[in-house]
């Protein structure tokens, strides 16, 4: 172990100033041999953990996380990446937001900012160059309005460039079919028609999903049931699209299209609802999107990939 008194020196102009040694950071009371090595063991554990097993107190261990990530901002390169995907997380029992963004590519978190709000990401973007924005070829993110209109306000051509996560188009889907569902009940069971009841499920399982039993219950359902088979459909040929690109639902399988025939591209404007679009369904906008953008670390949600969504 290395004790030493670090000499100062008492500045008429600047006040007492330690002088600058080799093997330690100004203002820290450890070295940067000890720094380094409970950094390494804070990617393993947590800072309680690892104050606790070094012996020191949990602000110590605080101080060599915020030196060490002080030291890594400053050697980043400031850039914007060109595919870009941005979340909010919650802690504090959800009650604090931040927004990440993270490279796709490199699978780095970039920027966080405070709160969830438009100035949160539009503040990052604008303050890159024209040229930087207009190189960005991908935005991936959730369907919270403000990032849209972030995004929209500062990446030329955004409407070309956002793309929905598939988990939030999915939502939205499986929504817009049970709602027609309950609609659809509600008027069968005025004229006395009970066979929607207890079908809720039916309607949401994903077909691949499906035992024979109930596949054969469900077909009985959709053949009868016009309006909501309609719902139904569509939404099982986007899943079966997004699937068979993954390499998902072999050809002719459950929720495959029949042969000779291709899965519709189902469709959506940017920014509408998918519940309230539903039985409208295809419209001008959206379509099912696929990057290869890669999947950072630790993250969730949208930022962290941009394998299936919806652009234009």
């Amino acid at each position: 172990m290395l004790i030493a008194d670090v000499p100062r020196s008492n500045c008429p102009e600047h006040g007492p100033l330690q002088v600058t040694v080799p093997w330690a950071e100004a203002g820290s009371r450890f070295t940067a041999l000890f720094e380094a090595l409970v950094i390494d063991w804070l990617h393993e554990a947590s800072l309680s953990g690892v104050a606790r097993q070094v012996r020191i107190t949990w602000d110590e261990a605080d101080g060599i996380q915020t030196r060490a990530v002080r030291r890594g901002l400053a050697r980043r390169e400031r850039r914007l990446p060109t595919r870009i995907g941005v979340d909010e997380t919650s802690f504090q029992k959800r009650h604090e937001y931040v927004t990440v963004v993270i490279d796709q590519v490199a699978g780095d978190v970039v920027h966080v900012a405070d709160d969830r709000k438009r100035a949160s990401l539009e503040t990052y973007l604008a303050g890159h160059s024209v040229e930087e924005r207009a190189a960005v070829e991908t935005v991936a993110m959730d369907m919270h309005q403000p990032y849209i209109q972030a995004v929209k306000a500062t990446i030329p051509l955004a409407a070309l460039k956002i793309c929905f996560d598939k988990f939030h188009v999915a939502s939205h889907l499986g929504q817009a079919v049970d709602r027609v569902r309950r609609e659809e009940n509600r008027a069968l069971l005025e004229e006395g028609d009970g066979r929607l009841k207890r079908t809720k499920y039916l309607w949401l399982t994903h077909p691949a999903n499906l035992t024979d039993e109930r596949w054969a219950s469900f077909a009985k359902l959709r053949e009868s049931a016009s309006q909501d088979g309609s719902a139904r459909g569509r939404s099982r040929s986007w899943r079966w699209s997004s699937g068979a690109r993954r390499g998902g639902a072999p050809a002719g399988g459950r929720g495959s299209p029949a042969p000779g025939t291709s899965a519709p591209r189902l469709t959506l404007p940017l920014g509408a609802s998918p519940i309230a679009a539903a039985p409208q369904l295809p419209a001008p906008g959206l379509v099912p999107y696929r990057s290869r953008g890669a999947r950072a670390p630790g993250s969730a949600g949208s930022a962290g990939r941009c394998g299936a969504g919806w652009t234009r």
